[in-house]
């Protein structure tokens, strides 16, 4: 972490940004925070086109600051990781000061040290101490891009810099939304039973409806605005070819078929459930050559989690010898460590999307 010196743009003094009209502005916001921080996480430092996407941090939450969380020096751009981690997290000590380190308006370097030899950042002070343990800035990857930044520009010229299509930034930007949505109201959980339980229970669920959003959307966004992504789709999705495929026609009808093709395609598409990543990860590998993380066991974990909530309210399979039905427990911690699995899991995804 590095201090930032900022300038806030003319145009930005006189629009009065708040919560209603701040996604308004955000594309035009998010392009002078890239050059501010020269296009790296304001918290961590990784390079934003290698490591994730950009993202905007309001380092005074919405939930405690209202309108003051969306003052220029109050937005940071950081990666999904160090957004996700900080989320609307802000210790204070007893003086109601913060003890996270801005970048935007102190010098991080007064309270947070490198030892170059490790790669790991040592706090001097409370406020570098707490600011290093809420944002998890000795991850495993950091430490190790720390140990080595003589390689990073060598990185940096094996993966340039891509610029990414609108549409899909709108795809990710929309996942990302609805994770802060869900981070803000587990905030505000207190206990695993009663009313918070249900509310727990559904925000559960929906991480992984926004996952399987993600998924669906990038998926057909992708295919219907590259005819070689569909053609390749309908090459290889097994329910058009071999015996399993369910459009056999006379040779006769090729013309019309053809010109039906996106109609075809289309409502095959709609019945596919996209939570079902045994069925996706090979839609993805076949059509965009994209590959699926190797470990997605949390993830698997949690789509039947989510089944049973959804199906059986919470409950599991009844256990054949004890005849009983045991039921999940899911709280802040659990929603939490999914959130951090699927972001990983999309910004993975993402990344490889962004250089078809």
């Amino acid at each position: 972490m590095k201090f930032v010196p900022r300038n806030e743009p003319e145009y930005f003094k006189d629009l009065n940004i708040d919560d209603k009209n701040y996604h308004k502005y955000f594309r035009q916001i998010r392009q002078d925070l890239i050059k501010e921080f020269n296009n790296k996480c304001g918290y961590c430092e990784c390079d934003l086109n290698l490591t994730s996407l950009p993202n905007i941090d309001n380092f005074f939450p919405k939930s405690k600051f209202g309108k003051n969380a969306f003052e220029w020096e109050s937005l940071i751009l950081c990666c999904q990781v160090c957004n996700i981690r900080k989320a609307n997290n802000f210790p204070t000590d007893d003086n109601e000061n913060p003890l996270l380190i801005n970048p935007s308006i102190e010098d991080p370097n007064e309270h947070i040290g490198l030892d170059v030899n490790s790669g790991l950042l040592t706090g001097f002070t409370e406020k570098g101490k707490v600011t290093i343990s809420t944002l998890g800035l000795n991850r495993p990857e950091l430490v190790e891009l720390r140990r080595k930044s003589e390689n990073v520009q060598q990185i940096q010229s094996i993966f340039p810099s891509i610029n990414i299509e609108e549409d899909r930034k709108t795809i990710y930007q929309a996942f990302n939304e609805n994770i802060k949505k869900i981070l803000e109201v587990t905030s505000r959980l207190e206990d695993k039973s009663g009313e918070d339980k249900l509310i727990a229970y559904l925000l559960y669920a929906n991480v992984i409806t926004a996952l399987e959003t993600y998924l669906a959307d990038v998926f057909v966004n992708t295919i219907f605005n590259n005819t070689l992504y569909l053609r390749k789709f309908v090459e290889t999705y097994p329910r058009f070819k071999g015996n399993e495929n369910a459009h056999k026609f006379t040779l006769s009808e090729i013309f019309t078929k053809y010109n039906k093709i996106e109609e075809i395609v289309t409502d095959e598409i709609i019945g596919i459930i996209y939570h079902n990543l045994q069925t996706i990860k090979p839609m993805f590998k076949d059509t965009f050559n994209v590959e699926f993380p190797k470990d997605m066991k949390k993830i698997f974990v949690a789509i039947q989690i989510r089944h049973d909530i959804v199906h059986r309210n919470g409950k599991t399979k009844m256990d054949k010898k004890t005849k009983v039905f045991a039921e999940h427990t899911i709280g802040k911690a659990e929603i939490n460590d999914l959130i951090f699995e699927t972001s990983k899991f999309v910004v993975e995804i993402d990344k490889q999307m962004m250089k078809l």
